[in-house]
């Protein structure tokens, strides 16, 4: 499982740096939100300051875990302005390079978790994991998120993923070359 986990990880990571030197990026951020994405849910960091700067502590939150099966349901919300091409297309990226699965709710009230997509709040963000009791918010804004490395990103959120570079064990197994850090970056 944790092999699995890691192998996705990897993919994770590469499809954020497919985004990450992209204009669209400005869209992604959200200055109340861990990682400028990431709204809550799974492992919720709990931010602290050390000498390398600030590092995650997992909290145990029993509101949310991973998708059983690597399942994940989702539908549009009501008001939600639909872009049916780049989810299909996030989609089926997902499904072949992966063994997670996202498949459509149909309505069906047998599913009570599941992804709502929104489109009226400002940025792309999702929680992280799969909320428990109920629906759970994806945003992707209209303006800035309808890409489909943005969406498989935000997809990949709501299957449990945080950003790696943001991991409180980096530095273990990443050597950052602060040089080639964009100013303000790390802070």
């Amino acid at each position: 499982m944790f092999r699995m986990l890691g192998m996705y990880s990897v993919v994770f990571f590469l499809l954020v740096l497919q985004i990450r030197g992209d204009i669209r990026q400005e869209a992604l951020q959200n200055n109340s939100m861990f990682g400028g994405d990431m709204a809550g849910g799974i492992s919720v960091p709990e931010i602290t300051n050390s000498a390398d700067g600030p590092v995650m502590a997992f909290v145990p939150n029993t509101n949310y875990k991973l998708w059983t099966g690597g399942v994940l349901y989702y539908e549009y919300d009501a008001t939600a302005t639909r872009n049916d091409q780049v989810l299909s297309a996030a989609i089926q990226e997902i499904h072949d390079k992966t063994c997670l699965r996202v498949y459509p709710r149909n309505g069906q009230a047998s599913i009570t978790s599941y992804v709502r997509i929104t489109t009226t709040e400002p940025g792309c963000w999702s929680y992280v994991g799969m909320k428990t009791t109920g629906s759970q918010q994806l945003n992707l804004s209209v303006s800035g998120c309808w890409y489909v490395g943005t969406v498989i990103h935000e997809l990949l959120h709501a299957f449990g993923f945080n950003h790696e570079h943001q991991r409180y064990d980096r530095n273990t197994y990443v050597t950052i070359q602060e040089a080639n850090v964009e100013a303000g970056a790390l802070s």
